[in-house]
């Protein structure tokens, strides 16, 4: 399968449509031939791959699909802990000039993200791994490296936030108001924090 951005962007067409189930499909479809094209490495197009499967759970539980959404979460954890290797193999060859510590933790959120969108309290477990990660990349932050916060402009990173916030307009239009996904792409540990009080909300609701 040869990857074609137009993928993710027929999901999203249909997702306005409310055909989440062609939807998730789609985004699954974009996910699979991203990694077929460029492999299991530490790569934009790879970790974007993540992003495309956030989409494609998120999707899937609007459909009802809620089997397809677990099984999907579960290929997304395979994929992002194969990626994370790769960061962090990268990560001990150019520990002086390198954000892959964030990345690092950036997967371990993604994931918690997937369990989230599934119902999953595990979300939470995810979510504390990320930190430590992301405390690292702050102690050591240097002039000559870019901070750990640069990741908010990266296309893999904005995809992941955006699939958080349309899961968020779907089952809390009210905190999804009042949160700022500008302030988001920065505001890492808020961020957390922020996701920590969401799946405890949602543990009550459920």
């Amino acid at each position: 399968m040869v990857f074609e951005a137009s993928m993710a962007s027929q999901a999203d067409a249909f997702a306005k449509e409310e055909r989440f189930e062609e939807a998730a499909r789609y985004r699954a479809m974009s996910a699979q031939a991203r990694l077929q094209s460029c492999g299991i490495r530490s790569h934009m197009d790879s970790d974007e791959a993540v992003a495309d499967l956030l989409f494609a759970i998120y999707y899937a539980q609007r459909a009802g699909e809620t089997t397809q959404a677990t099984s999907l979460r579960n290929t997304l954890t395979s994929y992002a802990w194969l990626l994370q290797d790769a960061a962090y193999d990268a990560l001990q060859d150019e520990w002086s000039n390198s954000t892959r510590a964030c990345l690092v933790g950036l997967f371990e959120e993604w994931v918690g993200d997937a369990h989230l969108f599934t119902g999953s309290a595990e979300a939470t477990r995810y979510y504390d791994r990320a930190e430590p990660w992301y405390r690292i990349e702050q102690l050591r932050a240097r002039d000559d490296v870019l901070p750990c916060w640069n990741w908010g402009a990266e296309p893999q990173f904005f995809e992941a936030l955006r699939a958080f916030f349309e899961y968020l307009e779907w089952i809390d239009p009210e905190t999804a108001d009042a949160w700022n996904i500008r302030d988001y792409d920065s505001l890492f540990f808020d961020r957390l924090d922020r996701k920590r009080e969401l799946v405890d909300s949602l543990r009550v609701q459920r």
